[in-house]
Order: structure tokens, then sequence, then C-alpha cells
């Protein structure tokens, strides 16, 4: 099974800034009524590791990491019955995007967002487009659709229409 990390840490810089919340312990917030509306403003980052594959490998080829600044006006957490919701859209502007060890720019022209549509925090929904760049080979394109749980991850080149060359570029730095 994939899993998250169930810790949310907070952090400013590379400095930790409180404690650090575990979600398997009884939460804090199942005692309080909550419903606040977030207006994430730019320079808020986002920085996550989900596993691509399900294996218990966690090499660098086998991971997605996302390194992110968020915006948001349309972000609601509120707790339903002592359980914690997040529902609304968060917008991610600018950004970097690593799959299978190459570095892609999250594209500014596109909606890249993470849309909190269900009742569990944990699983949104994620529409994601990066930009890889290459010096002899032009662009590739990587489109990342679905949860964390299930990521579906495409890529595309206006170069070269065969995804076996792409692949062959980000993983070799030439087509096959």
């Amino acid at each position: 099974d994939l899993a998250l990390d169930p810790v949310i840490r907070i952090r400013r810089g590379d400095q930790l800034v409180g404690q650090e919340v575990r979600l398997s312990d009884a939460p804090f917030w199942s005692d309080f009524e909550l419903d606040v509306q977030l207006d994430l403003h730019r320079g808020m980052r986002f920085v996550v590791d989900v596993p691509l594959f399900e294996r218990n490998d966690v090499t660098s080829l086998s991971m997605a990491h996302l390194d992110a600044e968020l915006a948001s006006t349309d972000l609601r957490v509120l707790t339903k019955g002592g359980a914690l919701v997040v529902n609304g859209r968060v917008e991610l502007p600018r950004g970097e995007l690593t799959l299978f060890g190459s570095k892609f720019d999250l594209a500014a022209e596109r909606d890249n967002v993470l849309n909190f549509i269900s009742d569990d925090y944990l699983e949104p929904t994620i529409d994601l487009t990066a930009v890889k760049t290459t010096r002899s080979y032009g662009s590739v394109e990587a489109h990342v659709l679905g949860t964390p749980d299930a990521p579906e991850v495409s890529f595309e080149s206006p170069d070269y229409p065969d995804e076996t060359d792409i692949m062959s570029i980000l993983l070799f730095g030439k087509p096959a």
C-alpha cells in the first residue's frame, strides 16, 4: 500500500516552527468546532514526496518530489463530527516537480491545482503540468493527474511523439 507520512510539520525556511503533529495520535481538533476560511498568500510553500509505484523502494526514480508556491482564495478548513475536513482549491503558480530524476518547472500558463473536494483532506485531486527544456532535444511536458495514492503521470513532447524517446531523454539525456 502507498502511504503518506502521517506527520504535519510547519517550517519557516529550513527551521521547524512548533511541534510535529502525528495524524495517528488523537487529533487536537476533535474537541473543537472549526470553520475557517483561508487566504494563502504568495510565498507560502508546499513540499511533498509522493511514491509513484506500489513498491517498498524509495529511490529517487520511484518518487515524485514537488516544491511549489501556494496561492488560494478559496480554501475552507472545518470539522465535521470531530473529523478535519478541507474544501476548496489551492493554486500552485510556481514551483518545481522532480520525476524520474528530472526536474521540471510548473507551467505558469496552466492551472496547476490541488482540489479538496472529498472529506479526506489527505486525498486532494491533483492537476499539474510541468515543463523541462533540454539543451538539444526540445521540451518535455509532464502531466500529473489523480490523487496522492493513485497519481497518473504522462509525458509529451512536440519534438518526440514516441514516449520511449521521451523517457530515454529524461533518464539518459538523449532519445532512444
